[in-house]
């Protein structure tokens, strides 16, 4: 009950309290508002009257604030936070006394209450209970709020209403007084300018400015008056503005660097500060160019520094290194092109262009703030590079066909890549250029070049045309190799017609001027021998006879000059006919290849030198020496002339024949086409007389062509023997006439057959022209071939004959009677050789493999032979010997070399012989081969003969084995026969696809065994090594057998063969010790070709001898 009832009244204090601080809030907000619109008024008239500067209105503006917050604090902030009961709030006490002033009759009672309840948590609670209680009864009636009223607030209203309504009067009426200061109290940083019977106006619209420049402070005054002096202040000074016109002035900040803050100051004025900021100006300080000129200019690299105008060769690369400060991006402008080239990292600006053609370029910098107003602006200049320039002269040789010469120049500023002929047959228009590189020096910017056109190397057809020129290329890679060419050349090949007049007319030439020669030589040598026999008895030589010296070698050297013009003259003829494409026989070409070689070796070289030399030191002394070589030069060179000038008139003869033989099957041919066609009805009756009419004239002249080639024969020395159906050619005419009046009368069956038995007659007659043309060839050559080898034959015996008188001489002396008869022996000799000489000559005239050397030799032998019978007439025995020998040496040597051409004759007889055969027969030129048996039967036969003979006689001493000559050159010559007739088996077995190199191991062996022979060193290796040979033998015949049988069991068509070999067997038979010795001359390591001949002699001795015994 207690509690109850001091609850209610402690409630209804607190009531009081809570209204006691809003009346509080509501009279502090009342004097607050007062308070602070009167201060606000008073500062507000200050700063009107005062226009304080910045730091007043600062310090003014900063204590109006605080005094108004400690007024709100204290009037309104602390009684809010006391409502709230934050902090110190009023007490039931200090509640109780402040109602006890208006309720002056509870004021006890309500203080007395509430202490008694404070003593009430200390004592008995009964009496203090009831005592509260009774209290707190008499004061429930009684409101407390009621002590407070909020309308005594009313009386503070007078205090706020007189400045509240001043600062609306001002407002309304004068608001600068209030506004204004206001204005600037609250912008109490800025400077405020008290109104001046003047205007100043900054005239700037940007207040930044690049560093490192001017900035310009332009101020223009405007109003009543206008002061004298206005300065421009920075950090404390003054600096004068100069008057740029009426009302405007103007101050200049030189160099700006770094920010800066500025004030206009007149005598009654200063305004605010003005800031200026500074950036950064683009800066270029320095750049260079690298020059990277082009690889052919061979010019090495180089960098210009701060060097913007440039002349540089075409195609250079210009690399452009740009060193900046501040910069962000560089502007370059090429020609019409712009570029924003970005920085690295150390501030360096890159640009590349290649310099194709002249260009101006400009170079800006540029940052975020600007773009610098100084551009730098040049020009690079290009040096073009030039075309190249050719010069071409043109000339031929006027005599021959397809040979043009040209010389030329080129020329170009660097250098060249290439220097070119093209080519082009007109009649292949849509082929593309061919074209040959010519050798120059690309380094050389002059230069001059020569080149040979052979035109036939271009395979044109005779009245074929070509078109042709030169093409010079420079080096200059960045344009393609620029090129110039020269003007399109010409050229015409003749027709066959023009070309074979030609090639008649250059061959009539030639064969005149080699007769011509042939009689200077005889002249000249007459000449020259009345000459010897003039001088003989002089013992000086006056000057009419140097004169008549003189005259003698200009006269030869003029011969020589002819024999030089008469060569070009061959060297047309056969330009001439490569032109014509003859197809020639495979012989004719190789008699024409022979016969071109001895054009080209009709002087002789060692001869001219040696007459150089004499000529050099002509004196008395070795003028019949002179006199004598150059009469034995002028003899070889007429015998060589002579030759060819035969030979020449063979070839023309052979050619002749061969092309009327091609031109009559060809012409044939066209007469049975003509015919089929005329069968056929596929030409019209003028088109088939046409045609019919072009062929009879080919006909007639092929028939001239014949005529011509039998007249040429009938001036050769040794015609060949020509027999010719005269009838032929006037049936064959008779045929072709009839085709041609029945073509007329429009009977084209019977013209048909006409043409038919035509064209059948034709080929007849070029079968039997080719038959008679190959029988007269196989029977001068058969006939030359038994000339030869009688020549061979009697060329032996006389080398022999010459050996005998040579050992003679040697075994006598001086005074020795016999002399007499060796010089009647050597004479005999001598008048032998001469016969063998003379037929040699006649021989070189009508074969070709008679070579120019082969005279030669025997004109050696005829030497050595005289000057043999001259040493003997003057008794000086041992030069005699020496020129014995080398006739001897020279005889051998022309064995050899007649050998060597029998041999050629023969492999030409037999292709000659095969390709008729051919033919007929599937495998022409093969007969019997010898059999395995056989050889081996004869190398038995061999091997037992020296096998008795080293036994009997031993190897060596006087008597040995190694010192029968003849017994060693018989063995030789077997032992080469054995080995021939096994090459023989081998060639067969490898031709029928079988494997003999285990046969071609035994003529290995064979070989060495003769050159054991030959060369006289017969030992026990050489018969045991025939001894392996005779086993191998046996074991490659028992090979053979099983071949052949199994052959036969596999039913293979059989090969008819012809007899080869017809010694079936080689015995060596024993002779009588006292048979006369032949020596053999050769050294002990004699070469081949030695060999050879002594086989051959002696075996054809031994042949001879074994038909002796019989």
């Amino acid at each position: 009950m207690l509690n109850s009832s001091y609850n209610i009244l402690t409630s209804k204090l607190n009531g009081f309290i809570k209204k006691y601080y809003k009346n509080l809030i509501i009279k502090g907000s009342i004097l607050s508002l007062g308070i602070i619109v009167l201060l606000f008024i008073l500062i507000s008239i200050f700063e009107y009257l005062s226009w304080s500067n910045s730091l007043t209105r600062t310090i003014v503006f900063y204590s109006f604030l605080i005094l108004v917050s400690l007024i709100i604090v204290y009037w309104i902030i602390i009684p809010a936070l006391k409502l709230l009961r934050l902090g110190s709030v009023l007490s039931h006490e200090d509640a109780a006394k402040i109602i006890g002033t208006h309720f002056p009759n509870v004021s006890d009672k309500l203080l007395n209450a509430i202490q008694l309840n404070k003593i009430a948590g200390a004592q008995s609670q009964e009496l203090l209970a009831a005592s509260i209680d009774q209290k707190t009864s008499e004061l429930s009636p009684i409101p407390f709020r009621r002590a407070i009223s909020y309308g005594t607030n009313l009386k503070y209203l007078k205090f706020v209403a007189p400045p509240i309504l001043l600062i609306i009067l001002l407002v309304l009426t004068a608001p600068s007084i209030i506004l204004e200061p206001a204005e600037r109290l609250i912008n109490h940083r800025q400077n405020f300018i008290k109104p001046l019977p003047y205007k100043l106006e900054l005239l700037n619209d940007k207040f930044e400015s690049a560093q490192h420049s001017d900035y310009s402070v332009r101020i223009a005054v405007k109003g009543d008056e206008i002061p004298s002096k206005i300065w421009v202040g920075q950090d404390g000074f003054k600096y004068r503005a100069i008057e740029v016109r009426p009302g405007v002035f103007e101050y200049v900040f030189k160099d700006v660097i770094n920010s800066l803050y500025f004030s206009l100051i007149t005598d009654d004025y200063q305004s605010e500060k003005y800031k200026v900021s500074i950036f950064p100006r683009p800066v270029i300080f320095s750049f260079n160019v690298e020059l990277s000129y082009q690889p052919y200019l061979q010019v090495a690299d180089e960098t210009i520094e701060n060097t913007g105008d440039l002349i540089v060769p075409e195609g250079t690369k210009l690399t452009w290194h740009i060193f900046t400060k501040d910069t962000r991006n560089i502007g370059f402008k090429e020609g019409d092109d712009f570029f924003i080239l970005e920085k690295n990292e150390s501030n360096v600006f890159t640009h590349s262009t290649l310099a194709a053609k002249d260009f101006g370029y400009s170079v800006v910098a540029s940052n975020e703030f600007m773009t610098s107003a100084d551009s730098m602006g040049f020009n690079v200049q290009i040096i073009k590079d030039e075309f190249p320039l050719i010069t071409i002269n043109k000339y031929g040789d006027e005599q021959g066909f397809g040979l043009v010469n040209f010389s030329g120049i080129i020329s170009d500023d660097h250098g060249f890549y290439a220097l070119r002929f093209f080519h082009r047959k007109d009649s292949i228009p849509a082929k593309p250029w061919e074209y040959k590189a010519l050798l120059i020096d690309k380094n050389i910017s002059r230069q001059s070049f020569d080149y040979m056109l052979l035109f036939q190397e271009l395979n044109l057809a005779p009245g074929e045309s070509l078109k042709y020129f030169f093409e010079v290329r420079d080096n200059d890679a960045f344009n393609g190799f620029k090129k110039t060419r020269s003007e399109i050349f010409t050229f015409s090949m003749p027709d066959s017609k023009e070309l074979e007049e030609k090639a008649e007319e250059a061959s009539d030439q030639l064969k005149a001027k080699l007769s011509n020669s042939i009689r200077g030589l005889d002249d000249l040598n007459k000449q020259i021998e009345s000459t010897r026999l003039n001088l003989f008895e002089k013992k000086e030589l006056s000057w009419a006879d140097k004169k008549q010296l003189e005259e003698l070698i200009e006269k030869e050297e003029g011969l020589k000059k002819q024999v030089e013009d008469m060569q070009k003259l061959k060297d047309e003829i056969k330009e001439l006919e490569d032109m014509l494409k003859m197809n020639m026989s495979p012989e004719l070409i190789e008699k024409l290849q022979r016969l071109e070689s001895l054009f080209d070796d009709l002087f002789n070289k060692e001869l001219q030198e040696e007459l150089e030399n004499l000529k050099e030191d002509l004196k008395k002394e070795n003028l019949d020496e002179f006199l004598e070589r150059m009469k034995e030069e002028n003899q070889d060179l007429k015998s060589d002339i002579e030759q060819s000038l035969e030979l020449y008139k063979q070839m023309e003869v052979e050619q002749l024949m061969e092309k009327a033989i091609e031109e009559m099957e060809n012409l044939s041919k066209k007469e049975d086409n003509l015919s089929k066609e005329t069968e056929d009805k596929k030409n019209s009756k003028q088109e088939g007389i046409k045609k019919q009419k072009e062929i009879q004239e080919k006909f007639t002249e092929l028939m001239e062509t014949i005529e011509e080639a039998e007249k040429l024969n009938t001036e050769l020395e040794d015609p060949f023997n020509m027999e010719m159906d005269e009838s032929s050619p006037d049936e064959i005419s008779q045929k072709m006439d009839e085709a041609q009046e029945n073509l007329e009368k429009n009977k084209k069956n019977k013209a048909s057959e006409n043409q038919k038995d035509a064209g059948k007659k034709m080929k007849d007659m070029a079968d039997a022209l080719s038959a008679m043309m190959s029988a007269a060839m196989e029977e001068r050559m058969g006939e030359d071939i038994e000339q030869i080898r009688n020549m061979l034959d009697n060329l032996l015996d006389l080398s022999f004959a010459q050996e005998r008188l040579m050992k003679k001489l040697t075994g006598i002396t001086k005074n020795d009677p016999k002399n007499s008869d060796i010089r009647d022996d050597q004479k005999n000799i001598k008048d032998d050789f001469v016969i063998i000489n003379d037929s040699l000559m006649a021989m070189s005239k009508r074969q070709i493999a008679i070579q120019p050397f082969v005279v030669k030799e025997a004109g050696k032998i005829n030497e050595h032979i005289a000057r043999a019978l001259q040493n003997m007439q003057e008794q000086n025995l041992g030069q005699a010997t020496s020129q014995q020998q080398y006739a001897m040496t020279s005889m051998n040597n022309l064995s050899l070399m007649l050998a060597e051409s029998l041999e050629q004759m023969e492999q030409s007889m037999q292709m000659s012989g095969n390709k008729k055969g051919s033919k007929n027969c599937k495998s022409p030129g093969k007969g019997k081969s010898p059999s395995m048996s056989e050889i081996m039967k004869q190398q038995q036969g061999l091997n037992k003969g020296m096998q008795g003979r080293m036994k009997k006689n031993g190897l060596t001493g006087k008597t040995g084995l190694n010192k029968k000559s003849e017994e060693l050159a018989r063995m030789a010559a077997i032992q080469g026969e054995i080995r021939r007739m096994l090459q023989e088996v081998i060639d067969g077995l490898e031709s029928q696809g079988g494997n003999g190199s285990s046969l071609n191991k035994i003529v290995d062996e064979m070989k060495k065994t003769e050159e054991d022979i030959v060369n006289r060193r017969i030992t026990q290796e050489t018969y045991n090594r025939q001894k392996n040979i005779e086993t191998r033998l046996l074991k490659s015949d028992k090979a053979m057998q099983e071949r052949e049988k199994e052959k036969k069991r596999e039913s293979q068509e059989g090969k008819n063969r012809n007899s080869g070999n017809q010694n079936n067997e080689i015995e060596y038979k024993v002779e009588k010790e006292n048979q006369e010795e032949i020596l053999i001359t050769a050294p002990i390591e004699v070469r081949p070709y030695y060999r050879k001949l002594l086989r051959e002699y002696l075996y054809k001795l031994e042949n001879n001898n074994n038909n002796g015994e019989q």
